[in-house]
């Protein structure tokens, strides 16, 4: 297989990459905290209940300027800005990927262009299009892991190959339950857990990626 030399670790470029996932994660954090605090109340079930519920709200709704309250939603701004930073960490992440691990050209233009539009569409899942900017987010994301996970075999980065395996699952089952409308009751909660455990996972191998086999 035809790999490419990746770049050494060592120049600027590539620490500011390797560190920017963490950072951007943080803030993505920090405002939708933030955001979920501001939230007004009201769920599909309830538009009476008080506050944002974790186990009833979608994760989607604190990016609605109105509650489903029917009030004003202050926290939306919150929300969107940090849908922005999960978007800017995880295609920081893919971009350096190939840094750090063997690929071939298609795979790292795979996973560096399809990374960059999903995290576009993260970005502009506020709009009015929320719908379109969900699916386009939702199959970009499908490439993007995918070929991640094949570098990630073929480097022989078993825990990070691992970990992103129970991601790649989780998403793929938020999106059936989603579009399929398949025990959608459950889908709040574990849409969250989703986006987490997809953020930690992000975190976790910036941070762990060392050299440029990416082997132990």
């Amino acid at each position: 297989m035809n790999l490419q030399n990746p770049e050494p670790e060592k120049k600027p470029g590539n620490r500011f990459f390797k560190y920017l996932p963490t950072f951007a994660a943080f803030w993505f954090f920090v405002l939708s905290f933030v955001a979920i605090l501001l939230y007004p109340g009201g769920t599909q079930i309830d538009p009476n209940t008080a506050g944002f519920s974790w186990q009833h709200n979608y994760w989607c709704e604190l990016l609605n300027s109105q509650a489903a309250n029917g009030q004003p939603n202050p926290g939306m701004p919150f929300a969107a800005i940090g849908m922005c930073f999960l978007g800017i960490s995880m295609s920081a992440f893919f971009y350096s990927l190939p840094v750090y691990c063997p690929t071939t050209k298609g795979q790292q233009m795979i996973v560096r262009f399809c990374s960059l539009i999903a995290s576009t569409f993260a970005c502009l899942l506020f709009t009015g299009y929320h719908h379109v900017m969900l699916l386009g987010f939702s199959i970009f994301t499908f490439l993007t892991i995918l070929t991640a996970l094949i570098i990630l075999a073929e480097a022989r980065q078993y825990p990070g190959f691992s970990a992103g395996i129970t991601v790649f699952i989780m998403i793929q089952g938020s999106n059936l339950i989603y579009y399929l409308n398949w025990h959608k009751e459950i889908l709040p909660w574990f849409q969250k857990l989703t986006i987490f455990l997809t953020a930690f996972w992000v975190v976790w191998l910036s941070l762990r990626l060392k050299g440029p086999t990416c082997r132990d």
